[in-house]
């Protein structure tokens, strides 16, 4: 077993890390400059990576070091204002912890608070149903705005009646989706006016499309990262509130009513194809935090989604951070009056680690290196 010190915070495991100092001139040795990083769309980011020897995860936490990083996440000083609002909330309210206290921390109500400013409290099942219908009206801007006061209302009851809409608008996507995969198209109009009459069309919304579409938009149509930012904060809520719905078995009632093929349909996109984009959608908003500068919120989402949606790559994202001291709560840093780290900060940092590697090794227990994660210390 790999014995670490407890003070350096090293993470067994992760071998191939780089360390302090060693950053810098790893970033210049795989890069020309950080607009060449900046430019890596989400289409393009995994086949890059798979070019380069070097491991995603490892390259997309490179950039949190880099020194030309321009500061401040938003250029408008409201929504920066309402970041900082957030941070001290989710601060003073969640990551805060006394002396020998465990830092126990509700991932649902943490991104909440980071999509929607607050948490979701008491939202009915009616009341999600008619946020996810009413889709168009969301602005996607960092500070949510509810429309629930001018938005018409549908009751559960009707579902069944969007749900085969549903079936039916996630096969004329494929039909997208083929022109999409021929790069012959990507500069035609025929291919932008079918993402975006399709968008503007569905009823129930379609997670993959709103994420190709932005993507499109970002790496084809040459998009400012405003637009992508905007798609991306209305992307994570609309899949937050399907994510709810699944939770609570709202909608399975119905779906049991419908044929088997359109079963198994719903049930993979409510399901498996929810969790997924939820999970790449939360590690791209980490990206977009990281590269504006606020590392601490970026590591916070990697860790969040992590534990949501057991995201490899999140995991991997959210524990360099947290070893190199960001996130929230993170103070195992700190120093005391005498000088030293204390052993709370230090066990609830190693605590939290410990959670994300057992994520990340759910199907094999043995990796060499990282068995002291299942201590029951760390539960």
């Amino acid at each position: 077993m790999h014995n670490k010190s407890m003070d350096s915070l090293s993470v067994p495991g992760y071998n191939d890390r780089p360390r302090s100092g060693s950053r810098d001139s790893f970033a210049s040795s795989q890069f020309s400059g950080f607009s060449e990083v900046s430019s890596i769309t989400p289409s393009t980011s995994q086949t890059w990576a798979s070019e380069h020897p070097s491991s995603s995860s490892l390259v997309r936490y490179l950039l949190l070091k880099r020194k030309d990083i321009k500061s401040g996440v938003f250029p408008n000083e409201h929504e920066e204002r309402h970041r900082q609002q957030i941070d001290d909330y989710l601060i003073t309210k969640y990551y805060s912890y006394a002396k020998a206290e465990k830092l126990i921390l509700p991932w649902d109500k943490l991104l909440e608070v980071y999509i929607f400013g607050d948490e979701l409290r008491n939202n009915s099942n009616e009341q999600l149903w008619n946020s996810l219908l009413n889709h168009h009206q969301e602005s996607g801007q960092f500070q949510f705005r509810t429309t629930a006061s001018t938005s018409p209302s549908s009751s559960i009851s009707n579902a069944i009646e969007y749900l085969n809409q549903l079936v039916t608008d996630l096969s004329k996507l494929d039909e997208i989706l083929d022109l999409y995969s021929k790069p012959d198209n990507w500069m035609s109009d025929k291919l932008f006016e079918a993402f975006y009459n399709f968008n503007e069309n569905m009823v129930v919304p379609i997670p993959m499309s709103i994420t190709l579409f932005a993507d499109y938009m970002v790496s084809i149509k040459h998009a400012n990262s405003e637009f992508y930012m905007n798609h991306l904060f209305k992307l994570i809520r609309l899949l937050w509130y399907i994510y709810l719905l699944h939770q609570r078995k709202v909608l399975e009632p119905h779906i049991e009513q419908m044929d088997t093929m359109k079963q198994i349909t719903l049930n993979k996109f409510l399901s498996k194809d929810n969790n997924t984009s939820l999970g790449l959608s939360l590690l791209h908003l980490g990206e977009f935090f990281q590269v504006k500068g606020d590392i601490n919120s970026a590591t916070n989402i990697w860790e969040i989604s992590a534990h949501l949606t057991r995201d490899p790559e999140c995991c991997q994202m959210a524990v360099w951070g947290l070893s190199d001291g960001y996130g929230s709560g993170n103070k195992y840093k700190l120093l005391n009056k005498l000088g030293k780290k204390t052993k709370t900060n230090k066990y609830n940092t190693k605590r939290r680690i410990a959670q994300l590697y057992r994520i990340a090794n759910e199907k094999n227990k043995k990796d060499i290196g990282v068995s002291w994660v299942w201590k029951d210390k760390y539960d």
